[in-house]
């Protein structure tokens, strides 16, 4: 475990992720184990049925999921079947895992359009009045999951991340009015509301159109995937 922790030090919650590491690979050992047995069920009733005329196809396809299984029981793989809407699901089904660690497997790994909204991207999206200003970091992608186009999830992430580290005036902790702060130069100025903060209007809770789309699994106690536990994350 302190080799874990030793790992992932520069990431931040080294103390709290190393142990939701171990919890996580535990949890998916047990749900490859739980897999290989619905396979091997799979594979001996294909063999059974008579009736059924590319069972010889089947049999070697479902023979090649349980090789490729045995080989690595660590292995999540088998998400590449799944839609994005149930693969994301799947993933905040195990510990510590939440909508924002989802949207960047999903955008970064998997390479499927998502997306993913870190504290960089939730600051731009209330600047901008894309959102409520007291939206939380999940609302926020549940509104624009739905409304970025495909095409623009992966780049506008991108570009939302490196101007939030870079530009002085952009920074979550930047100093505002400060001399530094007075000579930046930002070319999103005349776009940008940066004191939009909550006053009288609630969010609603939920935004119907998304909430359509995507359904957020239930996160455990364990979950350190919110806006209080956000490291900047960027893939």
């Amino acid at each position: 475990m302190q080799t874990v922790f030793e790992s992932i030090r520069c990431g931040g919650l080294a103390n709290i992720k190393a142990n939701i590491i171990k919890d996580l690979l535990d949890d998916v050992y047990q749900m490859n184990c739980a897999h290989l047995k619905k396979l091997q069920r799979e594979k001996a009733i294909v063999a059974e049925d008579l009736s059924n005329s590319d069972y010889e196809q089947d049999i070697i396809i479902i023979g090649a999921k349980i090789a490729k299984l045995e080989e690595n029981f660590l292995s999540m793989d088998y998400l590449y079947e799944l839609d994005t809407e149930a693969a994301m699901n799947e993933m905040m089904k195990l510990p510590g895992i939440g909508v924002k660690t989802s949207a960047c497997v999903t955008l970064f790994c998997m390479k499927r359009p998502c997306f993913a909204v870190d504290t960089h991207v939730t600051r731009f999206c209330k600047w901008l009045d894309w959102v409520p200003a007291n939206a939380t970091a999940n609302k926020v992608f549940m509104h624009l999951e739905v409304h970025i186009p495909d095409n623009l999830k992966y780049s506008l992430h991108q570009l939302f991340l490196k101007h939030g580290r870079t530009c002085i005036r952009c920074k979550g902790n930047a100093p505002m009015k400060s001399e530094a702060w007075e000579k930046a130069v930002c070319p999103l100025e005349k776009f940008l509301d940066r004191n939009r903060t909550a006053q009288n209007g609630k969010v609603p809770e939920t935004f119907p159109e998304a909430k359509a789309k995507f359904t957020v699994a239930k996160k455990r106690k364990r979950n350190v995937d919110s806006d209080e536990a956000d490291d900047g994350y960027d893939g």
